[in-house]
């Protein structure tokens, strides 16, 4: 959803559209065990495919820079700026 998703219909911007995050939290480890993000080289743990390791992996993780301008206030809460242990950097 968008804050004008119901421009059409009279409602040129959605009441308290910042309150609930567009985003929502999902764990990967709930859906398959075994995927290409899991099935890694002999020696290695899973997190060789999905922690963020030498600049990889950054793309399974939600930044603030990959919102939209309208939707930064509303993600605050799910996005992970400041929160990944900097091990994983």
């Amino acid at each position: 959803a968008a804050p004008d998703t119901w421009s059409e219909y009279g409602v040129p911007n959605m009441a308290n559209f910042s309150t609930e995050p567009t985003f929502r939290l999902a764990s990967p480890h709930s859906i398959r065990r075994w995927t290409m993000r899991t099935l890694v080289e002999p020696g290695q743990g899973c997190m060789a495919s999905c922690h963020i390791q030498d600049g990889k992996n950054k793309e399974y993780f939600l930044f603030e820079s990959d919102l939209h301008p309208w939707e930064v206030q509303a993600n605050q809460g799910v996005v992970v700026d400041g929160h990944l242990p900097s091990s994983w950097n």
